[in-house]
């Protein structure tokens, strides 16, 4: 069995040096998702995102019964239509909308990778040099490293940006999120509390400013938003306790 990377974090496990391990070559040749039997044989951690996607998250799950409700209104059932065969229909397209945003966020977040590490683009989008704005008005001058995973003995990510810490600075983590709404009505969630206290000290910078960027890409505006320093310790505190829920829940101890 081959642990392998792959470009998108879809089975959320990581190698103890940090090493991506989304996806494995099975016994039988063929490629898959990494699960979590295949994480206990190999001793592989899950990812901070894992860890929190235990809890309600209110903000994505509202917007997921809006989508569900919206294919509803806009797919009526048919003449004679089994209620059974209707809700599948209703499901799979309000499923196939989330697929879309996801899609759209994942290639967001592609190009932004791209442009920060000073990799030729055809055409950069207006957005690329409004984050690369927020970021230098904020926290001035910072070398930032894109897509950084990390790893330990009981979890591991990957992180959007992050600045190294130097004398008289302690360092910083950034968290892209993209959004279509209008900026002046997000804000930073819980779970983005206890996401980015895991990064940091996942990243061995436990003091690091922390911050949220919300990116509208389609107004190519952003929106930074700092968290503040006891609101990252109460974040780590509930953190570390799913993080003990799901490795007991699991079997991971």
């Amino acid at each position: 069995m081959i642990v392998k990377s792959y470009e998108a974090e879809s089975g959320h496990w990581y190698e103890t040096n940090g090493t991506p391990a989304y996806r494995i070559i099975g016994a039988n040749g063929v490629e898959r998702n990494t699960t979590l039997r295949d994480a206990k044989k190999l001793n592989l951690v899950p990812s901070v995102t894992t860890i929190i996607q235990q809890i309600d998250r209110p903000g994505l799950t509202r917007w997921k019964n809006e989508q569900l409700l919206l294919s509803a209104l806009t797919l009526p059932r048919g003449f004679q239509e089994l209620e059974s065969d209707w809700l599948t229909r209703v499901m799979q397209d309000s499923r196939e909308t989330s697929k879309q945003a996801a899609e759209r966020g994942t290639n967001i977040h592609g190009i932004i990778e791209a442009f920060m590490e000073g990799v030729y683009l055809p055409q950069v989008p207006m957005y690329c040099f409004e984050v690369e704005k927020a970021l230098q008005d904020h926290f001035h001058a910072c070398a930032w490293l894109p897509e950084h995973s990390f790893g330990n003995d009981k979890f591991g990510g990957k992180v959007d940006l992050h600045a190294k810490p130097y004398v008289g600075f302690n360092g910083a983590v950034c968290d892209v999120k993209t959004t279509e709404k209008d900026l002046d009505k997000v804000d930073v969630m819980f779970e983005h509390q206890m996401q980015l206290a895991a990064y940091r000290q996942g990243l061995k910078m436990p003091n690091a400013d922390c911050s949220i960027l919300y990116v509208n890409a389609k107004q190519n505006k952003v929106k930074l938003i700092p968290i503040t320093p006891s609101d990252l310790d109460l974040g780590w505190k509930c953190f570390v306790r799913l993080l003990e829920f799901y490795r007991i829940r699991n079997k991971l101890i």
